[in-house]
């Protein structure tokens, strides 16, 4: 009569099966073809390992126990985390990321995967706060959006504001321009310059004269006339209130006395 068996993850027997730097894979094979079964099952840990372009010649089933592990296929990303999991089928192309550590129950289909294992396109150590990479969709935003932010706002707006970034800022200069920049002013149906008419009446209506002059500008240069853009402000603050209107026109006024006669008048007081 066949016999029961039974397994504990805290017990495995580990054996290495790629190694690079401080990054490690090691897997412990529970159920084998030589058990005369037609899968193969067992647990596998990672840390700190980075499988780019791992192309799977076999499917795999996986399981996590512990740890995370972060998938990507074709600018698709997966985080799994404990009580999650997957199924790669054969043929398919990702890429893993175990930053910390990872530990997961796989089933592959054939049993004999060391036989069919493709070389991935590289292997690298990961540090536990290396910076995940980012799909191939959030680049393209990034990247999209950073053109648009630059053409609508000019150097003369962006250096300041964004030259002196740094490591604690950055990441929130990143996601506005993938959002804001990227997904919004990039994917939408409506029009630069109507999206510019839209923040002159958005920044009047909040009262941010510092935050308006830049649209004001870049309206200007693209054809919007300062009659337009008074009349803009003119409706606005007849629902925001006078006081708003009163610093949207001086902080507007400014740019057109910039533009027409090459001087800057500075915004009014507030107070």
């Amino acid at each position: 009569m066949p016999k029961v068996r039974t397994f504990d993850t805290g017990e495995a027997d580990y054996k290495e099966l790629r190694t690079k730097g401080g990054g490690v894979q090691k897997v412990c094979e529970w159920v084998t073809p030589a058990d005369g079964h037609h899968n193969s099952i067992g647990v596998a840990e990672l840390h700190n390992i980075r499988i780019a372009e791992y192309r799977f010649g076999f499917s795999d089933f996986l399981y996590v126990t512990g740890g995370s592990v972060r998938i990507i296929q074709d600018g698709i990303t997966h985080d799994l985390t404990p009580g999650q999991a997957i199924l790669i089928p054969e043929g398919a192309v990702v890429t893993m990321e175990v930053k910390d550590w990872l530990r997961w129950i796989y089933i592959t289909d054939p049993g004999n995967w060391r036989d069919l294992m493709d070389t991935p396109g590289s292997v690298e150590a990961m540090s536990p706060d290396a910076p995940a990479a980012q799909d191939a969709d959030t680049v393209s935003d990034l990247k999209n959006g950073a053109k648009i932010r630059q053409d609508i706002l000019g150097p003369e707006y962006l250096d300041p504001l964004t030259g002196g970034s740094n490591a604690f800022d950055t990441p929130w200069q990143d996601l506005v321009t993938e959002m804001l920049w990227g997904r919004v002013w990039g994917g939408s149906n409506l029009s630069d310059d109507l999206k510019l008419k839209l923040n002159i009446a958005i920044f009047t209506v909040l009262g941010k004269p510092e935050d308006l002059v830049p649209y004001v500008r870049a309206a200007a240069k693209r054809g919007t006339s300062f009659d337009d853009i008074r009349e803009i402000i003119m409706q606005a603050a007849m629902y925001a209130g006078l006081p708003k209107g009163f610093t949207a026109i001086y902080a507007a006024r400014s740019v057109f006395d910039e533009m027409n006669e090459g001087e800057h008048h500075p915004l009014p007081r507030k107070d």
